[in-house]
């Protein structure tokens, strides 16, 4: 398994943090364990003892500072995998690129499904996203990705 960081990344209030908790309820869900309380915040690091890996999530990224302490809160929990949110452009995604070059970590970057179609609500499209990125992170694990 190589170690990985997911940016999902896009403007401000594209879907990042609603599909990133819906990820770690996925993940939770699926059998990982967390110490962290993902039930009561919208925005939160959380990680998770998940198929005898160390997987952490950052739900929010729109902020360097917030994204240089959740990636240093992450890193030293052990994470061999990644999943945060992040600007397209600017300081954060630089900080990630820079961060994941440092610690060994192969980046991914990839954003939210965003479908223009009244009949699909974007709840809708943000759960979806959340089981491609479980998806994802099962294919690291297992080595196939």
């Amino acid at each position: 398994m190589k170690k990985t960081i997911i940016v999902v990344s896009g403007k401000t209030n594209t879907g990042k943090t609603k599909t990133l908790s819906k990820l770690c309820h996925c993940i939770e869900a699926a059998g990982g364990n967390t110490s962290n309380n993902i039930h009561k915040h919208k925005d939160y690091l959380a990680w998770f003892n998940y198929s005898q890996t160390v997987v952490g999530v950052q739900t929010y990224g729109d902020r360097l500072r917030d994204v240089e302490n959740g990636l240093a809160a992450l890193i030293k929990h052990q994470c061999e995998i990644i999943v945060i949110a992040s600007r397209s452009q600017g300081a954060t995604i630089r900080h990630i690129m820079s961060f994941a070059k440092m610690h060994g970590f192969r980046p991914i970057r990839t954003t939210t499904n965003r479908v223009k179609a009244d009949s699909i609500p974007y709840e809708d499209m943000n759960s979806y996203t959340s089981r491609q990125l479980l998806s994802m992170v099962d294919d690291i694990i297992a080595g196939t990705l």
